[in-house]
């Protein structure tokens, strides 16, 4: 939609906007001055290789995009799920052709792909096969020496032996796991215990599942052995991540939706120990803490009472997706915090997510104030030092909720944001599953 709407229809829709209290901005009531041409964060004077983005918005002054990956083809599946960054060359036993660059999983055409050089001539960088012939992969982790990869029914073990590029091993170390109907296969990832850990979705909405192995978080040994159940009740956990130094497992879950549009809220939640139970089918987070009976009754009276609360929550729909620590040097204040990317919610609702945000924290994983570059601290609406910051798209427009922002065209929205990762130099790079791959470099204020 044109990012030049008239005053009025702007106007209209930011007094129709519903509040939430999670920082996402307040809403305006009555005029609201009309957005400038172009906006200011387009204006700067980011120069990288590959072409600069101008959707979604960005602050110049922190970061400069660029596309690595652009317009890549898709049709019923997501064209680009997850992304990683290969270890950097030092850090490798062998020297490879591909290391400390970005690998990336194509469910639609089965396969893993790493991002090259640029070309000049061509102006955009090279894609290059790592695997093929995989089960929609989705989730991708680096693990002494291997790629490892989650499809639909499987975990692959990838290995590259003589680092040309390609890998000449490839490992269904893990078969006959849930899959085809029902929710999307989540992430992969090694804990700091050296285990493997898978998470699963849902079969349905609103339904007991047969099988315990969907919900919920499950993890094995390197080889695929002694599968365990970590959490149950998330019905839409698509990724998960370690504090580097508590060692705390973050995991995020999207809310079956709501008959409202407004409630059940999504989650971010810290896994404390073993076999916590996150609500779902019975329980989900509200502005006022859990719900009871949504979307099946409790078990027990006291069920929702004893489940594990969120440490965090966002707006219905948002549906967040990849997740990443932040390490490396590029943006020094982001040290130890974590990126969340928000999808994005459906048709039929008010516009929620389509953002990246962060939540501060310190070196042994306890939440602070946010800070700036310079040292200053992050406020949120109402003026008090927040724990979370909207990092993209950024406000440029006096203060809008993202409901309007999306309407402005300032967001990723119509397209979804999948997964963020951090690479050996601290770079950020967002996938967009409709085929893009957005990396954020530092700014001209950085």
């Amino acid at each position: 939609m044109n990012r030049l709407l008239s005053w009025t229809l702007i106007a209209a829709l930011s007094t129709a906007c519903i509040a939430v209290a999670v920082g996402l901005g307040p809403v305006f009531a009555g005029p609201v001055p009309p957005p400038s041409s172009p906006p200011a964060a387009m204006q700067s004077g980011c120069h990288p290789q590959g072409t600069i983005v101008t959707q979604p918005i960005v602050d110049p002054l922190r970061f400069c995009p660029e596309y690595l990956v652009n317009n890549l083809p898709y049709s019923a599946l997501a064209a680009i799920t997850s992304i990683a960054y290969a270890p950097p060359c030092d850090e490798m036993a062998e020297p490879v052709a591909w290391c400390g660059r970005l690998f990336l999983t194509r469910p639609d055409e089965g396969l893993i792909q790493w991002v090259g050089d640029f070309d000049s001539n061509a102006g955009t960088y090279s894609l290059h096969t790592f695997a093929s012939g995989l089960d929609t992969p989705n989730g991708l982790v680096w693990h002494e020496g291997a790629w490892y990869v989650s499809g639909d029914r499987a975990i692959y073990r990838l290995i590259d032996e003589d680092g040309d590029g390609h890998a000449e091993v490839q490992q269904a170390i893990i078969e006959g796991l849930p899959g085809g109907a029902g929710l999307w296969t989540g992430s992969i990832g090694f804990g700091p215990d050296g285990r493997l850990y898978v998470s699963k979705g849902a079969s349905c909405s609103d339904c007991v599942e047969s099988d315990p192995r969907r919900a919920v978080l499950l993890s094995y040994t390197s080889d695929g052995g002694d599968e365990q159940v970590m959490a149950r009740g998330l019905y839409d956990a698509f990724d998960f991540a370690w504090h580097p130094g508590s060692r705390d497992l973050w995991i995020v879950d999207s809310a079956p939706g709501g008959s409202n549009g407004e409630q059940p809220l999504d989650e971010l939640n810290r896994l404390t120990v073993g076999g916590q139970h996150f609500g779902w089918p019975y329980c989900a987070a509200s502005a006022s803490g859990l719900l009871a009976d949504f979307p099946l009754p409790a078990p027990q009276p006291d069920f929702c009472q004893q489940t594990a609360l969120p440490e965090y929550t966002f707006p219905a729909h948002s549906t967040p997706g990849g997740m990443a620590f932040y390490r490396g040097d590029a943006f020094p204040e982001f040290q130890h915090d974590l990126l969340v990317v928000l999808r994005g919610s459906t048709a039929g609702y008010l516009p929620a997510g389509y953002a990246l945000y962060r939540f501060c924290f310190d070196a042994q994983g306890r939440a602070e104030t946010c800070r700036d570059a310079a040292g200053h601290p992050v406020r949120d609406e109402t003026g008090q030092p927040s724990v979370r910051e909207l990092l993209v798209p950024v406000d440029v427009y006096y203060g809008y909720p993202l409901e309007i922002m999306t309407i402005q065209g300032q967001n990723f929205y119509p397209e979804q944001p999948v997964d963020v990762a951090v690479s050996p130099e601290g770079y950020i790079a967002l996938s967009v599953l409709e085929g893009r791959i957005i990396r954020l470099l530092p700014g001209s204020g950085q």
